[in-house]
């Protein structure tokens, strides 16, 4: 990872408590495991089937040694950090009960089910960024569970990456270390 950003992405992951994982986006890499194991990083797959290579994957990083590892995997700046103060099983578990929500519908169905089951992209850091400043309350926490915050970077429209904080406030700070 190199560029606009990454440097104040080093800075912010070596102040975050208590634990730091990484949760990559398979969608961004020809063959993620591959990349991951190749710079020395377990990972465990968040999703099966047929979505297990192209999924999300979890690495724990327990160390600069292991933040910088993965800063090697081409792609990592599309990752999403997350502060957990727990087991890194609950963190994985957390993860994939996230991976299907149900939203509204938009159209009337035949079963007359007002909402519907979809794949939520939350190792993707412009979907969270869509989805994390309309949800209430419940929602929120429901999504964070023991999480002390995320953060991750952003491209934006003009190809500016930025720093996002996300504290379990639910506050979306940009650009802020």
């Amino acid at each position: 990872m190199s560029g606009e950003g990454a440097a104040e992405l080093r800075e912010v992951l070596a102040r975050t408590p208590p634990r730091v994982f990484a949760v990559v986006d398979g969608a961004f890499h020809d063959d993620l495991p591959d990349a991951l194991g190749a710079a020395g990083l377990a990972s465990r797959a968040l999703y099966s089937g047929t979505l297990e290579q192209a999924g999300p994957h979890l690495v724990a990083l327990d160390d600069a040694a292991a933040r910088e590892r993965l800063e090697a995997v081409p792609g990592a700046a599309v990752a999403v950090y997350w502060s957990w103060p727990g087991a890194e099983e609950a963190l994985f578990a957390h993860l994939r009960r996230l991976g299907r929500i149900e939203v509204p519908r938009t159209e009337a169905h035949e079963s007359g089910e007002t909402f519907e089951r979809v794949l939520f992209r939350h190792a993707d850091p412009a979907s969270l960024l869509r989805v994390l400043p309309v949800l209430d309350d419940g929602q929120r926490a429901a999504f964070f569970g023991e999480a002390r915050g995320l953060v991750f970077l952003h491209r934006d429209r003009r190809g500016r990456s930025r720093i996002v904080r996300v504290p379990r406030d639910g506050r979306i700070l940009v650009g802020a270390g």
